[in-house]
């Protein structure tokens, strides 16, 4: 197929030559509408404002996007993981072998299109997705080659890569594409794709054109489509998978599983025949093996691990960072997210069916206080809903005030003069317990009583849909309209609040369809306001990401996603 350069791009060149939007989202919107990353790392070097800025590094430490490409270099299957941000590893200590220790929980999973929480940082090393996230959030191609929009953005044709297999020796082909597709728009699957893809896209529009080809008919335009191609639960599994993915662990990545024991720890081991070469020109990975292990539920068993060298690497929370500080042998490594935390309300259930029950807790909060005592020094504050500062369709609005003399007056007109008193469903992870006692506090002075029902994380995740009063955390996403459809969209699976709003749904429709940056914002502005004014969550502040890792871990850091990334990490 020969490529065809949407007709958008030349106006995001001429926006970003003209300083409307940044290096950044220039090459995020350029490879969206499909043109690959060299070509797009060349076109911003053609384009370049006439009077740029220097590129500010966040505070945590995140480098910035890496300089434009002087000419553009071939996506091939040693360069795929490096292009975009992800900075070319330095060799020089390069070595092969070993195993990689990780801390973290080990869930249970059987099928990873119904993966909801982190299931994916172990299965993902063995099924991959179709597109992939840099760590500069800029969206690359995987077990596709490329993609290519119609002008509409209502056609779009995707090349599988070839040359690949599954580990059972199956040869990827369209046929496994097209199966995964439907199978994730399938409502009995029950996989959270449908909430972002069913809106647009049925089973039937799902076409194989050739063993190579997939055509995908639209029936509205939506410009995110290769964003959704890699959410969470997208690992591509085969064609004939029988749907116990432990017993059938089949994958095009570069592990297996040779052990799973759920709470207690998984072991991958090194697939020989993978089809990415690291930067020695050898088969990926590097790494012989990564064991998971749980340490259970408790922080204080990850920062001695950490400090003992008994694991190489955990996620942190601000908490256990604040302990390892100081330890010469860990690095602190973080990340600026969309990841957050939110006091969730049910609209179809009282007392939370009034809205004006919903603002007097939204204006009892303290952001201030809640976003030091769980964050210290990393995050930054929300405003009640759900697009954050690091997403290109953000637009701030002004600060909220705590008011609780308001908030009790609202309770007063809905009909609580003496107050009321609310059930509020927590998981025992941390920071949870600690936001949840820190709302209950807050909430008090107006009269709202909040008793705490703390559960264990499994329990949560088995019923976070069904509790009218919870706090759930959503992980990052690249785009705030992804996130919306899927916690806000009316009849979607992921709708905690059981939100049923048609013009809401109209404005997801509406920003979908626009590829054009500032007109997207204004889109998502009226959004903001109105979850900020009706909806049903209040949204405190975001958080950082944070991973320890011990110094002899080379190619590793954190991610905005939460995605371990040990692909192409080695031990020195």
């Amino acid at each position: 197929m020969e490529s065809k350069l949407h007709p958008y791009i030349p106006e995001l060149q001429d926006q970003f030559r003209k300083g409307k939007v940044t290096r950044r989202q220039f090459l995020r919107m350029a490879t969206l509408l499909g043109v690959s990353i060299p070509a797009a790392q060349l076109m911003a070097a053609c384009s370049q404002p006439a009077a740029p800025t220097a590129t500010a590094v966040p505070p945590t430490g995140v480098p910035p996007a890496p300089a434009a490409t002087a000419a553009p270099v071939a996506t091939t299957a040693s360069t795929i993981m490096s292009a975009g941000a992800t900075p070319t590893p330095d060799i020089a200590g390069l070595k092969r072998g070993g195993e990689l220790r990780y801390a973290a929980d080990v869930y249970k999973l059987t099928d990873p299109a119904t993966s909801v929480i982190v299931e994916y940082n172990i299965w993902w090393y063995v099924n991959e997705t179709l597109t992939r996230l840099s760590n500069d959030n800029v969206l690359e191609p995987m077990l596709l080659e490329k993609w290519q929009p119609s002008d509409d953005l209502k056609t779009w044709t995707l090349s599988v890569r070839k040359g690949i297999k599954f580990n059972h020796g199956k040869d990827f082909t369209a046929d496994d594409v097209v199966w995964n597709i439907k199978r994730w728009l399938d409502p009995a699957t029950k996989c959270s794709i449908l909430g972002l893809m069913g809106a647009y896209l049925k089973p039937t529009g799902v076409e194989k054109k050739d063993d190579y080809t997939v055509v995908l008919h639209l029936d509205k335009p939506q410009v995110a489509v290769p964003e959704h191609l890699n959410h969470n639960p997208a690992g591509i599994l085969p064609k004939d998978w029988e749907g116990d993915w432990l017993k059938q662990p089949w994958g095009t990545g570069p592990f297996t599983v040779a052990e799973y024991v759920v709470h207690e720890r998984a072991v991958l081991k090194r697939r020989d025949d993978y089809w990415r070469n690291g930067v020695d020109g050898k088969p990926l990975p590097y790494l012989d093996s990564i064991r998971t292990v749980y340490l259970g539920s408790d922080t204080a068993p990850y920062v001695a691990a950490l400090q003992n060298g008994d694991v190489d690497i955990a996620g942190l929370t601000p908490v256990t960072a604040q302990a390892l500080k100081g330890v010469a042998s860990v690095t602190i490594s973080s990340h600026t997210s969309a990841f957050l935390h939110t006091y969730r309300m049910r609209l179809d259930k009282k007392p939370f069916d009034d809205v004006r029950v919903r603002q007097a807790i939204k204006l009892c909060q303290d952001r201030q206080k809640i976003l030091d005592a769980t964050q210290m020094g990393y995050g930054s504050l929300g405003e009640d809903h759900f697009v954050s500062p690091v997403h290109p369709e953000y637009v701030p609005l002004p600060p909220i005030q705590r008011d609780t003399a308001k908030a009790k007056a609202l309770l007063a007109e809905a009909g609580y003069p003496n107050g009321l008193t609310v059930d509020l469903v927590t998981m025992n992870a941390e920071p949870v317990p600690t936001l949840a006692q820190m709302l209950k506090e807050q909430c008090a002075p107006a009269g709202i009583n909040i008793n705490i029902n703390i559960v264990t994380t499994d329990v949560y995740w088995n019923e976070w849909t069904d509790v009218d009063f919870g706090i759930t955390s959503w992980t990052h996403r690249p785009l705030a309209m992804m996130v919306m459809d899927l916690a806000f969209r009316t009849g979607q699976s992921w709708n905690e609040t059981h939100q049923a709003d048609p013009e809401f749904d109209k404005l997801l429709d509406q920003a979908g369809a626009t590829y054009d940056l500032e007109k997207r914002k204004q889109i998502m502005l009226q959004i903001e306001k109105a979850q900020q004014e009706k909806g049903g969550v209040a949204v405190p502040r975001w958080n950082s990401q944070l991973m320890g890792i011990r110094k002899n871990v080379r190619n590793a850091r954190a991610s905005a996603d939460d995605h371990t990334r040990f692909h192409e990490g080695w031990l020195g």
